[in-house]
């Protein structure tokens, strides 16, 4: 079933198809009504597009609620509970709030904003090596590089 594209004027910076759409479209299929945290800007096309998917997004004043809420909602609903934040301190805020889901047994799927791999180890605004943080506060962690591996990694964060 072929999905129809949205034009796209001339001189737009966003690829077509916009890796993000997958994101949505892969949380839309595992059954996501609500994703919790806060935008920025390596994470703006995500939020959008999950939006634009229909999956409502609660947004915080700090990430760390956002992380909490998405534990609370996975244990009230027994669903995995979906929360975002960008690069940087963003990624950082959540640390310990994620650590605090993966003692619990929480179910919680984090989606970090970060940098693209040939900017790695390089003097960059906001660097943040989201594996280096989470291989050992969580169950699962790996980096998408490329926008094909989305939908997989995505469909194995559920498992």
């Amino acid at each position: 079933m072929a999905t129809e594209q949205k034009a796209v004027p001339l001189g737009m910076r966003e690829f077509q198809p916009n890796p993000s759409t997958y994101i949505a479209e892969a949380l839309k299929e595992h059954g996501v009504e609500y994703a919790f945290g806060i935008h920025g800007g390596h994470i703006w096309q995500i939020v959008d597009e999950i939006s634009n998917a229909g999956i409502k997004t609660i947004t915080f004043r700090h990430e760390q609620s956002a992380v909490y809420a998405a534990e609370a909602y996975s244990k009230v609903t027994r669903k995995p509970g979906v929360c975002f934040a960008t690069v940087g301190p963003g990624v950082g805020n959540c640390v310990s709030a994620l650590q605090q889901a993966h003692h619990s047994c929480s179910p919680v799927i984090f989606l970090g904003g970060g940098n693209m791999p040939e900017m790695d180890m390089l003097p960059v605004i906001q660097p943040s090596y989201i594996m280096d943080l989470m291989r050992h506060i969580t169950k699962w962690c790996e980096r998408v590089t490329e926008p094909s591996q989305i939908k997989q990694f995505i469909a194995r964060a559920f498992k």
